[in-house]
């Protein structure tokens, strides 16, 4: 309605300043001129009138829907409201069925704090015995555990039991072991004795040997002195002549041995040990000559072996015996995967 009469009262000012135009046409142009001037203000007045006018209803429209939605939430109160007696109802009556049954419990209570009192007085002898039951638990296993290692010692028992008889049962042979390791002793005696025989037998050996070449030498020599050639010098004794090589002699022979056996190459550090009648020992005073591989070994010749014996000293015909030589051969195939 407000719109409607707004628009009536424009018109009317558009009549109005229709009638000054008009007049002013009529009047002149000085009066034209003030006139539109004015009509022109007016105008403008009535554009900003209209403008302010539908601003403010745009925000009449805004606070009226506003003023809806809160009728809306208005209303939806109203409606909780009216609904509050009769929750309030039914809480009262829930309450007086809690009473009742708050009524009902009270005896129970008095049972709930008496049994609180003795659950108290329980929890206190629990208390007491946990550490009783620690130690019973810990009783318990030491108790498994030697009930175990009885059983095992009665195992091992009846295992002694077993060796002592299968030992009583081998007393013979343990005798026959033992006059076996008395022959042996006397055995290595006998050939210890005869190891300086057999080295003087190979010094008249090489000696007989060095005097048929002297002869076979000499004859040359007379056969050429009847052509007019000179007699040749005689040749220097072999060492054979010159009596039992000196420690430091079989030591430079041996060094020798173990350059030519390595092949012309370093030689390697391996465990000497693990040839059978190699112990640490005789593998010290090896690796001290020169001998550190089993290479070298698995190449000695029987003269090798004579003189790496020699240098040795003590522990002699331990190489041939213990077969050194087969045994160098079968760890150095096990350690390479092949023939030395």
């Amino acid at each position: 309605m407000v719109y409607t009469a707004v628009e009536i009262v424009f018109f009317l000012i558009v009549a109005a300043v229709l009638g000054l135009v008009l007049g002013w046409l009529l009047r002149g142009k000085s009066i034209r001129e003030r006139l539109e001037s004015q009509w022109r203000r007016l105008l403008d007045d009535e554009r900003n009138n209209h403008r302010q006018t539908h601003d403010q209803l745009k925000r009449v429209k805004a606070e009226n829907e506003t003023l809806g939605e809160n009728a809306k939430g208005l209303q939806a109160k109203i409606e909780k409201l009216e609904r509050l007696p009769g929750e309030k109802l039914r809480l009262e009556k829930q309450l007086e069925e809690l009473q009742g049954q708050l009524a009902k419990l009270e005896p129970v209570a008095g049972e709930h704090a008496q049994l609180s009192a003795e659950r108290g007085e329980l929890q206190a002898r629990i208390d007491q015995l946990l550490p009783l039951q620690g130690e019973n638990t810990e009783l318990s296993a030491k108790l498994k555990t030697l009930q175990t290692q009885l059983a095992e010692l009665e195992t091992v028992r009846g295992e002694n039991a077993q060796l002592k008889a299968q030992i009583d049962a081998l007393g013979p042979l343990r005798d026959q072991i033992q006059g076996l390791r008395d022959k042996r002793e006397s055995t290595e005696a006998q050939v210890q004795e005869l190891n300086p025989l057999r080295a003087e037998n190979q010094q008249l050996r090489d000696t007989v040997a060095s005097l048929r070449k002297s002869l076979a030498q000499a004859q040359e020599g007379q056969t050429s002195a009847g052509t007019g050639a000179s007699e040749p010098a005689p040749e220097a004794p072999p060492e054979a002549l010159q009596g039992t090589p000196s420690a430091e002699d079989l030591h430079v022979r041996v060094k020798r041995i173990a350059e030519r056996t390595s092949g012309g190459e370093s030689a390697a550090d391996d465990d000497l040990k693990q040839i059978r009648g190699v112990g640490p020992v005789i593998e010290k005073m090896l690796k001290a000559m020169g001998i550190t591989s089993y290479r070298q070994i698995a190449n000695f010749t029987n003269e090798d072996i004579d003189q790496v014996t020699a240098a040795m000293g003590s522990f002699r015909g331990r190489i041939r015996r213990d077969s050194w030589i087969d045994g160098a051969r079968e760890e150095y195939r096990k350690k390479y995967g092949s023939d030395a």
